[in-house]
C-alpha cells in the first residue's frame, strides 16, 4: 500500500515541477466560432482567415506542419469530396515553436480555381483541426480543436457571402426579434458602385416577418477592405418556414452605369411553438392537468398516460420529476416506472411518449402535485426566443386519496345468562337480540364483502347492507338462541370488508350462557303477631337451598296487597340485605297496595333478605290481614324474569284488643258527601248515591228549583 502512494506522489510531482503546458486556437475577430465563413472568393483568387495561437503556460509549444498538429479533412455537407484540398496554411511556415506567453497568428488560405469545369461555383467546405505539441516531446498532445471553413467561390465582382442564408428558429408569440447579418464582399481588384437594394417576402407576400436594413446609395465598396453589412431582423407571426430574397445591383464595370448585375441571397427562419400536452383513455384530462380520481390509500396503482408533441419542433428533455405543489421537495406519493422519453432522443411533432406512474397514496383527501419536464432548449443553437417559463413545461397531477374506515360501537358484545326455559313467557324468550353499529368514518363508500362466525354457534345475525356510505352507518342485529344444556357460549363475529389493512377483518367476541330457570322460594312470614299501636318489622325473603339466588338477578318488582285499617307502611331498610346498595322506589299509591321497586347495576348481593319493610299496626276492621304479593319478578336486565318463584304470602294477626285509644288510625273518615242525581231533571225514578261517614240520623228532603218541598224520605238513624 505504502509503495502505491509513493509512486502516484511521484507522479504529481513530475507534473507540477517539470512540465506547465497550456494553449489555446481561436478564431479572428470572434473567438467563440466554431464554423467560420470565409467569405465569396472570385476565380482565380485567395481568401484568408487568421486564427490566434495563445502559449498560456511556461513551457514551450510546438505547431507541427503535419496531423495532429495540422490537418485538413473533407466535411460531411461538402457538396464534393476533394474541396477541401483547396484549404492550407499560409503563415507561417510550419513547423514552429511557440514561446510561453506568446500569442502569435496562424491564417488559413482558400484558392479558388481559375475555371468552373474542375470545380463548380457555390459553397466549399473543409474542416480544420489544429494541435499543439510538447516542444520537448512531439509525440505528446497538449491541446486540440477542430473548425468547419465555409468559403464561396464566384464569378461576381460583388457577391454574398451565402446563397442561402438560415437564420435559425424563433419561438412565436415572444415579442422576439432576431437579429442576424448579412453580408458581402467586393471580390475585384477595382471599387464597386451598389446602385440599389431590394427583399422580397416569398412566403407570405403581405407579411411583416422580415425586415431588411436599408442603405444609401450609390454606395463605393472598396477591395479588401471592411465587406459591408446588412442587419437583418425576424419576428414570426405564426408557425411555419418564412423566407424572403435579398438583392444588391451594383455596376460591374466602372464608368459603365447600363452595366448592371446582382448579387442575391435567399434568407431562411421558421416560426416555431414549443409545446406538450396530455391525453389518457383511462381517467380525465383538461388542460395541463390529469385528473386520477379515487386513489386507494397505501395500494401501489400504476398510472399510464401519454405526453404529445403538440409543438412545431421536436421536444428534448434533459430532466424530469414530480413535485409538490408548494414547494420543489420531490412528491412521495408518485415514482416513475417509465419516464418521458425514456431512451433519450427527442419526440417529433405529433408523435407521443407514454409515462408510468406508480402512485401509493398515505393520507385521505384531495391533492395537487406538479410535474415538471425540463426542456432542453438552452442546449439546442438554433432556437432562440424562448423565455424562462418554457424551460419548464409543468403538468398538474391531482386525486383524492380514499379509504373506508370502519368503526364498531363495541368489541365485544356479552348477552349474560339467556334462560332456555318457554315456561317463563315472553318476559324473557329463548331468543335474545341486540344491535352492533357499524359505521363508516372513511371518504369512500364501505363495501361488506362478507359477515360470518369463526365456528359452529348458538349465535345468529341479520344483515343485508353491503355497502355503508361515506359517513352513514347501518346497523347489524346479532341474535343468541339459548338450549339445553347449560353452557358457557364463545364465538366470533368476522366482519371482511374492503377498509386497509389492518382493518380489513375485524373481530367482535361474543360471549352468552344457556341457562335452566332458576326455582326460588320468595316468601313472607305467614304467622306474624303485633299489637295496635306498635311497628312490626317484615322481611321479604327470597331462598334456595343451594345457593342464593337474588345474586343471579338485578331487578326485583312486586306490589304487596294487605288490609289498610290495619297495616300502614312507614318505611324500608336495605342494610345488610341483598338489595343493599340498590335504587329502590317504594310508594303506597293507593291504601292496602305497596309498590316496590329495586334496581342495581350490578347483581344482587347474594343474601336470603331481600329486603325489610316496616309497617306501622292499627287496630282496623278485622283481627287479622293477609300480605300478599302480586306478580313478583326477578330480572338481570335483559330478561324479567330469571327465577320461577313459588311464592308464600305473610299473615298478620293482632295479638290483642287493648288499647282502644291506638285506634287513631281507624278507618279514614271521609265527609258527607252527595254524588249527582240521576236523572237530572227527575222523572218518577231516579237515583241518589251518596257517603255516610258513621252512624247518625238522617232525613232526606227533596226541593223544586222555587225552594218548595216536594217529598221527604228516611227519617231515621242510619248505620255508617
Amino acid at each position: 500500500m505504502k509503495k502505491i502512494i509513493y509512486i502516484v506522489l511521484i507522479i504529481v510531482l513530475n507534473t507540477s515541477l517539470y512540465g506547465d503546458f497550456k494553449g489555446e486556437f481561436y478564431t479572428l475577430p470572434d473567438s467563440g466560432q466554431k464554423v467560420i465563413y470565409m467569405g465569396p472568393c472570385y476565380l482565380g483568387e485567395s481568401i484568408f482567415s487568421k486564427f490566434s495561437m495563445n502559449n498560456k503556460g511556461s513551457d514551450t509549444l510546438r505547431v507541427l506542419a503535419v496531423s495532429p498538429s495540422i490537418e485538413f479533412y473533407a466535411s460531411q455537407t461538402a457538396l464534393t469530396p476533394f474541396e477541401f484540398l483547396r484549404f492550407n496554411v499560409n503563415e507561417p511556415k510550419l513547423p514552429i515553436n511557440v514561446n510561453p506567453f506568446i500569442n502569435d497568428t496562424l491564417i488559413v488560405k482558400y484558392s479558388a480555381e481559375s475555371d468552373t469545369i474542375s470545380s463548380a461555383l457555390g459553397r466549399k467546405e473543409s474542416m480544420f483541426k489544429f494541435g499543439f505539441m510538447k516542444a520537448n516531446d512531439t509525440t505528446k498532445l497538449v491541446m486540440l480543436d477542430s473548425f468547419k471553413l465555409i468559403a464561396r467561390k464566384t464569378k461576381k465582382y460583388l457577391d454574398s457571402y451565402n446563397d442561402i442564408l438560415s437564420l435559425d428558429t424563433v419561438i412565436i408569440n415572444r415579442n422576439f426579434v432576431l437579429e442576424s447579418k448579412w453580408k458581402i464582399r467586393n471580390t475585384w481588384k477595382t471599387n464597386i458602385i451598389a446602385i440599389s437594394q431590394k427583399d422580397s417576402l416569398i412566403s407570405q407576400p403581405n407579411g411583416k416577418e422580415f425586415e431588411f436594413e436599408e442603405k444609401s446609395y450609390p454606395m463605393t465598396i472598396y477591395p479588401g477592405k471592411s465587406d459591408p453589412e446588412y442587419t437583418v431582423k425576424y419576428s414570426p407571426r405564426d408557425i411555419g418556414s418564412d423566407t424572403i430574397f435579398v438583392k444588391v445591383t451594383f455596376n460591374p464595370i466602372a464608368n459603365k452605369k447600363d452595366s448592371t448585375d446582382i448579387c442575391w441571397s435567399k434568407l431562411i427562419a421558421a416560426g416555431a411553438m414549443q409545446n406538450l400536452s396530455l391525453f389518457s383513455v383511462d381517467f380525465n384530462v383538461s388542460g395541463d392537468t390529469i385528473d386520477l380520481g379515487d386513489i386507494p390509500i397505501d395500494r401501489e396503482i400504476n398510472y399510464k398516460f401519454k405526453v404529445y408533441n403538440s409543438g412545431s419542433f421536436n421536444y428534448g428533455t434533459i430532466a424530469q420529476r414530480i413535485v409538490n405543489l408548494n414547494d420543489d421537495n420531490l412528491s412521495q406519493k408518485f415514482q416513475f416506472n417509465k419516464k418521458f422519453m425514456q431512451n433519450g432522443g427527442h419526440l417529433k411533432p405529433r408523435d407521443s411518449s407514454e409515462v408510468i406512474l406508480k402512485a401509493k397514496i398515505s393520507e385521505k383527501g384531495y391533492f395537487i402535485d406538479r410535474f415538471i419536464i425540463n426542456s432542453d432548449l438552452q442546449t439546442r443553437r438554433s432556437i432562440y426566443g424562448y423565455r424562462a417559463e418554457d424551460l419548464n413545461k409543468v403538468f398538474y397531477i391531482k386525486g383524492r386519496g380514499v379509504e373506508s374506515r370502519i368503526r364498531l360501537n363495541t368489541d365485544s358484545i356479552d348477552f349474560g345468562n339467556v334462560v332456555y326455559s318457554s315456561d317463563i313467557g315472553d318476559d324473557c324468550p329463548s331468543k335474545r337480540d341486540t344491535v352492533l353499529n357499524i359505521r363508516n368514518l372513511g371518504n369512500k363508500d364501505l363495501i361488506i364483502n362478507r359477515i360470518e362466525f369463526d365456528r359452529d354457534t348458538k349465535f345468529s345475525l341479520n344483515f343485508s347492507d353491503c355497502l355503508v356510505k361515506q359517513g352513514a352507518d347501518t346497523n347489524l342485529i346479532i341474535s343468541f338462541n339459548s338450549s339445553y344444556p347449560a353452557e358457557n357460549h364463545l364465538a366470533y363475529l368476522l366482519i371482511i370488508s374492503d377498509a386497509r389493512y389492518p382493518l380489513d377483518t375485524i373481530k367482535v367476541a361474543l360471549t352468552a350462557t344457556s341457562v335452566p330457570p332458576v326455582q326460588a322460594d320468595l316468601l313472607i312470614d305467614n304467622d306474624m303477631r303485633a299489637k295496635p299501636g306498635s311497628t312490626i318489622c317484615v322481611p321479604i325473603l327470597i331462598k334456595n337451598e343451594d345457593y342464593k339466588p337474588a345474586a343471579i338477578a338485578k331487578t326485583f318488582e312486586t306490589t304487596l296487597s294487605y288490609n289498610p285499617t290495619i297495616i300502614r307502611y312507614q318505611n324500608k331498610s336495605l342494610i345488610k340485605t341483598a338489595g343493599e346498595g340498590a335504587d329502590s322506589d317504594i310508594i303506597e299509591k293507593e291504601p292496602g297496595k305497596l309498590k316496590i321497586s329495586l334496581v342495581n347495576e350490578e347483581y344482587f348481593k347474594a343474601r336470603d333478605t331481600m329486603l325489610l319493610l316496616y309497617f306501622d299496626i292499627y287496630l282496623g276492621d278485622n283481627v287479622s290481614s293477609e300480605i300478599a304479593f302480586i306478580d313478583p319478578k326477578f330480572g338481570d336486565g335483559k330478561c324479567k324474569r330469571v327465577l320461577q318463584l313459588d311464592q308464600t304470602n305473610g299473615a298478620l294477626t293482632l295479638d290483642s284488643v287493648c288499647g282502644l285509644e291506638y285506634k287513631a288510625r281507624p278507618v279514614v273518615r271521609n265527609k258527607f258527601k252527595i254524588d249527582d242525581i240521576l236523572p237530572n231533571p227527575v222523572n218518577e225514578n231516579f237515583s241518589i248515591k251518596m257517603e255516610i261517614p258513621f252512624f247518625e240520623m238522617l232525613t232526606i228532603k227533596l226541593y223544586d228549583s222555587y225552594g218548595n218541598l216536594r217529598k221527604e224520605w228516611i227519617n231515621r238513624s242510619i248505620p255508617a
